[in-house]
């Protein structure tokens, strides 16, 4: 395989949630995902996340942020 190309494998299906609070972090991990042929759900705060998670089927993996402090997530 040369460099900058994907496996056979790919590309990726599947569906995926990025949960960030900075646009452009959210908006290029998107962009990547897209890429390699992830849908991509967008959410900007874990409450919103979790409305996404209830409206949509087919999200198969979620990759948050770390949380901020004004969330208020119980550990």
């Amino acid at each position: 395989m040369s460099p900058g190309t994907l496996p056979e494998q790919w590309p990726l299906a599947g569906g995926a949630l990025v949960v960030e609070d900075e646009p452009i972090f959210r908006e290029t991990v998107c962009s990547q995902l897209a890429a390699i042929g992830c849908t991509c759900f967008q959410a900007e705060s874990y409450t919103d996340a979790l409305r996404v998670l209830e409206r949509e089927r087919g999200i198969d993996f979620v990759l948050l942020d770390h949380p901020s402090p004004s969330e208020n997530i119980p550990a």
